[in-house]
Formats: structure tokens, C-alpha cells, sequence
């Protein structure tokens, strides 16, 4: 149980750490170290003033870090005595990712002087920190509370519906949205476009017309106020979900207080909602100070973090009772477009957006990352239409909407279809050709060459690998609307770094592909052969790695880190040339060069950002 007590401590010290972060922006203190990691070339600088506060945030971000390995050490050890807890040894990784990226946001805010895309961005990613280490509590407690048994009557089993956790999970993406469109208005100023002081908390003042307005006609001011109609609807929706969850929790048999602990979630939730409302209210009418400003953000987290797990108990509770996931029209919709994927596919267009010289608005960052998302989405909805009986084969895939029959053909194919359109002409009216055109090129790829050809050639690998190697065009593009020698860089050590990647899954799913007659390189070539491609095309990542410096774009210290990095990389996927084909230890280095490729890219892009 020492995993739960270092969780409980990690969610404490998250919670903290975000109070902090609040505090170092609302006493203005962010710039006061004005290098990155050390503070003025030290590792404790003279802890005054901002300094004291700036450095202090590192400190404890650092601490979180640590935490995050502990956790990680602890869970592995876990899923070392039983299988059981591989999910959570994932979750674990994850939450260790995204601390690191969160540190390298950090740095890029200091590095590149607060711009409001990356500022607002850093906010976003901690919230998502903040969930995964709340679900790695959840996991580890509800090992516990499973010890009481769950028992739903037949009338609530009749009646329970998918519906339930899906309302509250939407509860809280309506929650995290508040939260990142709170902080861009913050970072960009219009936290002031409607007036400060109580006579302007409530309806905003706009400087155009010099009058109090429900809905102002300046930019920033019409910013703040979607801010407010967001509380209010979410005061709306808590209210809901109070009423709704008292309702169906009341069908619900536990043993012990198990019944009581859950039903306070939802009444939590309402009142946190209000309590935030209010600290709204005060942070206007009390000009922006520095406490109800600091703790207004404390209470966003508060009430992301309590949707978060009552979606979790429901979830489980669902899980549990029967023995799997309920699914309805939406959640079959949802997973057509693979949000997973295209989390990662919005990862690598914000990297390009970052990495590209020129000005970054945020509102062409959220409208080019909309359109992109939707282009995903359809082109992974087409694609479930496409192999539809490929997945009927696969024990990963066989029970998604197709394949089981709960969605129609025509209806997957008019969704995909409808929505890579929008996403094409949203990219051409209000991004650019460029951006739009990329994107088709990225569609056409994925759609009309890899995912035919994947089921009769193995150089299905490179075709597939074209389109993966696009999104970072995109947002590159975005902001320059033109493709420069970094850009094409970029493009190459994508397409590069992909190769080897999907070749240690196939050695990890050699079976599973076999059944369903998809082609794959270890098929033609045995293992030993398809590891030492692996080794081949990790020698050419570490030598394109290198080429930004050798263009001028990065100076001598970058040089040194991916080499080191790179050298690392190499050296472990040599160690696959002499293992033994078949052998368990053989698929457990496919599996280990699989996640160390997953670090390895965004330290090097990392290094590009930083170490210019």
C-alpha cells in the first residue's frame, strides 16, 4: 500500500505546486529568474522577493518529479507480482511524461518570455497531471473498497445506462475548458477588458462603448465574458448532475459507508462550483488581488478534480458490475475517432506550432488544432470503415462499433466523410492553403495507400509513416504559412524515428497481426533481421538528430545532448541483435525499445526547443 500513500502525498503536493504557480503569476514574479533551470546560474539563489517565490515553484515542481519516479519504481515493482496492475504501471509512465514535458513548458516560458500559447499550454498539462495522479489514487483505493462487495439491484441494472459516467465526464471536460480559457484571459490580458472592481463583476464594462453590456464588442472583453457564461452554465450543469446522481445512486447497494462516500461527490461538485463562482466574482471586485486570484485557480482544480472522480467511481463501479465498459451511440461515435491517437497527433502539431519562428496568436493555435483534430478524426472513423474485417479478427479490435454491428457502415462512412470535410475547409478559410493542403496529403496517405496496401505489402511501414510525419508540418505552417529547412528537418525525423518504433510493435504483436493478415516486416524477414533494421535506423535518427546544429539552428550544448541521447538509444537497440529470436527476453527488448522511442522523441524536440 505504500504506492497509495505516495499518490495521496503526490495529489497533495500537485495541488500545492498549482497554487504556486498561480502565486508566481499573480505577483508578477515569473520572469524573476530569468534563466532556466538554475535561477541567475544557481541552484539555491537568495531566496527574496520573486525570486523566492519563482524558485520556490521549481523547487517543489522538482520534488514532484522525484515523487513521479517513486511512483513509478513502486508500481513496476506491482505489476512485477501480478499482471493485474499493468495498466496503472502505464499510467505511472505517463504521469512521468508529462511531468517531464510539463518542466520543459516551464523552461519554454521563462526561455521565450511568457508567450500566452506556451503559458496557457503549461497550465493545461499540469490539470492533465493533476487527473492522471487523482486515477492513480483511485486505482490503488478501489483495489481496497473492491473488498466490499458491489451489488446493483435489477432494476438499477435495467436502467443504468453509459450515459451516467458519460455526463459527468462531460461535466469535467466543461470544467478543464473553463480552466484553460481562464488562464489564456489571464495571460493575455483580458482579465481586465471588462473592468475591475465590484460594479463590473457581474456584467462587463466595455471600453468601445463606455457602458455595461451582458455581451461587450471588443475581442478580449467578449474573452472574459464567454469566461463568466461558462460559470454560469456550469452552475447549471452541477445542479443537474447533483439531482441526477442522488437519483441513480440511491438504486445503488454497498456495504459499510461505501454509499455515503460516494453520494458526496456529487453535492461536492455543486459546491465547489458556487465557491468558485464566487472567488470569480471577488477576483474582479477586489481588482485582481493576489489571494481570491490564487485561490480562484485552487478552485478550478477542486472542481476538475472532484467530476474527475466521481467519473471514476461510476466508471469502476460499471467496470465491476458488468465486467466490462457499457457502451451507447456517442461513446461508439467517440472511439471511431481514436482520441487517443489524436491526442498524440495534437502533441506533435503544437510542437511544430512552438518550434516555428514568428508570432503565435492563441486563437490560430485553437482554430488550426480544431480543424487538425477533426481531419483525424475523420481519417481514423474511415479507416475503422476500411478494415472493418480486419478487426473482426483481432482480439484488440474485435469489439469496436463495426465490427460488432452497433454502428451501420453508412453511418460510420457519413460521419468520417462529414467531418474530414469540415476539418478541410476550417484549415482553408481560417488558417491557410498550405496548412489545408498538408492535411489532405496527410488523409490521402493514411486512407488510400497504407491502409490498403498494410493487408498485402509490409511497405505498408512507409507509407504509413508519411502522414505521421505531417503534423508537426501543420503547425509549423500555421504560424509561417511557408516550409523552411527546420520544417523539412522535422519531417524527416518523424518519418525516421517511426520506423524502428512500429517495427519493435510488430515483433511485440507478431501473432496478433499474423491473424488478421496484416503484412509486417518480421513476417518476411524473421526477428534477427527486423532488429537489426531497428539498429540501422536508429544510427540514422542519431545522425539527422544532429543536423539542426549543423544548419545554425541549435548551438554546440544541443549537439552534445542528443548525441548522448542518441548513442544511449543506439546502444539498446543493439542489444536486440543478440537475443535469441522468439525468445521472451527478445519480445521484452521489442517492448522496452517501443517505450524508450516514446521518450526519446520528445527529449530530442525538446532539446531543439530549449538548446538553441
Amino acid at each position: 500500500m505504500r504506492i497509495k500513500y505516495f499518490s495521496a502525498i503526490q495529489i497533495l503536493l500537485t495541488f500545492l505546486l498549482l497554487l504556486l504557480g498561480g502565486l508566481v503569476h499573480n505577483t508578477e514574479s515569473s520572469l524573476a529568474c530569468p534563466d532556466w533551470p538554475l535561477c541567475y546560474g544557481q541552484v539555491f539563489p537568495k531566496m527574496e522577493g520573486g525570486i523566492l517565490i519563482e524558485h520556490s515553484h521549481r523547487l517543489l515542481a522538482t520534488l514532484v518529479g522525484i515523487f513521479s519516479i517513486f511512483i513509478v519504481f513502486f508500481t513496476h515493482k506491482a505489476r512485477n507480482i501480478s499482471k493485474e496492475n499493468s495498466h496503472a504501471n502505464i499510467v505511472a509512465w505517463a504521469s512521468l511524461g508529462t511531468v517531464i514535458l510539463q518542466g520543459l513548458l516551464g523552461g519554454i516560458t521563462v526561455i521565450y518570455k511568457l508567450p500566452t500559447v506556451v503559458s496557457t499550454s503549461h497550465l493545461a498539462l499540469s490539470m492533465i497531471f493533476f487527473c492522471l495522479i487523482i486515477y492513480f489514487y483511485h486505482y490503488w483505493t478501489w483495489k481496497v473498497l473492491k473488498e466490499e462487495p458491489i451489488v446493483l439491484t435489477d432494476e438499477t441494472k435495467e436502467n443504468w445506462t453509459a450515459s451516467f459516467k458519460q455526463l459527468w465526464f462531460a461535466g469535467g471536460i466543461l470544467v478543464y475548458l473553463q480552466i484553460v480559457l481562464g488562464a489564456f484571459m489571464r495571460h493575455s490580458g483580458a482579465g481586465v477588458a471588462c473592468g475591475l472592481g465590484m460594479k463590473n463583476s457581474l456584467m462587463c464594462f466595455d471600453n468601445e462603448t463606455w457602458s455595461h453590456h451582458l455581451w461587450p464588442i471588443s475581442l478580449p472583453a467578449e474573452v472574459h465574458m464567454t469566461h463568466r457564461w461558462m460559470a454560469l452554465l456550469l452552475t447549471i450543469v452541477s445542479i443537474s448532475l447533483m439531482v441526477m446522481s442522488f437519483k441513480r445512486l440511491s438504486k445503488i447497494e454497498l456495504k459499510g459507508e461505501s454509499k455515503k462516500f460516494l453520494g458526496l461527490w456529487s453535492g461536492l461538485f455543486f459546491a465547489a462550483i458556487i465557491f468558485q463562482a464566487t472567488l470569480g466574482i471577488l477576483t474582479v471586485g477586489m481588482n485582481l488581488a493576489v489571494t481570491p486570484t490564487t485561490l480562484h485557480l485552487g478552485g478550478g482544480a477542486l472542481c476538475l478534480a472532484i467530476a474527475w472522480k466521481m467519473f471514476l467511481n461510476l466508471w469502476t463501479i460499471e467496470r465491476d458490475t458488468f465486467s466490462g465498459d457499457l457502451v451507447n451511440t456517442l461513446s461508439d461515435y467517440v472511439s471511431l475517432a481514436k482520441p487517443r491517437l489524436a491526442g498524440l497527433v495534437m502533441t506533435t502539431v503544437l510542437i511544430g506550432m512552438l518550434l516555428a519562428p514568428g508570432e503565435l496568436t492563441f486563437f490560430l493555435s485553437v482554430k488550426s488544432m480544431f480543424f487538425v483534430f477533426l481531419v483525424v478524426g475523420g481519417a481514423c472513423s474511415l479507416n475503422c470503415y476500411m478494415e472493418k474485417d480486419v478487426d473482426a479478427l483481432m482480439e484488440r479490435t474485435k469489439d469496436r462499433p463495426l465490427p460488432t454491428g452497433r454502428l451501420s457502415t453508412k453511418a460510420v462512412l457519413t460521419f468520417g466523410g462529414t467531418i474530414s470535410a469540415i476539418g478541410f475547409a476550417g484549415l482553408f478559410l481560417t488558417v491557410n492553403w498550405l496548412t489545408a493542403v498538408l492535411a489532405i496529403v496527410a488523409w490521402v496517405f493514411y486512407l488510400a495507400l497504407y491502409t490498403p496496401i498494410k493487408t498485402k505489402s509490409d511497405s505498408a511501414l512507409y507509407f504509413g509513416a508519411i502522414p505521421g510525419a505531417i503534423p508537426p508540418l501543420l503547425g509549423w505552417t500555421t504560424v509561417t504559412g511557408r516550409m523552411d529547412t527546420l520544417a523539412w528537418i522535422l519531417f524527416g525525423f518523424l518519418f525516421l524515428w517511426q520506423l524502428p518504433h512500429f517495427l519493435a510493435i510488430s515483433i511485440y504483436y507478431l501473432q496478433d497481426y499474423s491473424a488478421a493478415n496484416i503484412k509486417i516486416v518480421p513476417q518476411r524477414k524473421g526477428g534477427r533481421k527486423t532488429s537489426i533494421d531497428i539498429f540501422v535506423y536508429t544510427l540514422g535518427l542519431l545522425a539527422l538528430s544532429l543536423t539542426p546544429h549543423y544548419y545554425g539552428y541549435t548551438g554546440t550544448t544541443y549537439a552534445i545532448v542528443v548525441f548522448v541521447l542518441g548513442a544511449a538509444f543506439l546502444g539498446h537497440s543493439g542489444m536486440g541483435v543478440f537475443k535469441v529470436e522468439n525468445d521472451v527476453a527478445f519480445k521484452s527488448w521489442a517492448r522496452q525499445y517501443f517505450w524508450g522511442s516514446v521518450f526519446y522523441l520528445p527529449l530530442v524536440l525538446g532539446a531543439i526547443l530549449f538548446l538553441k
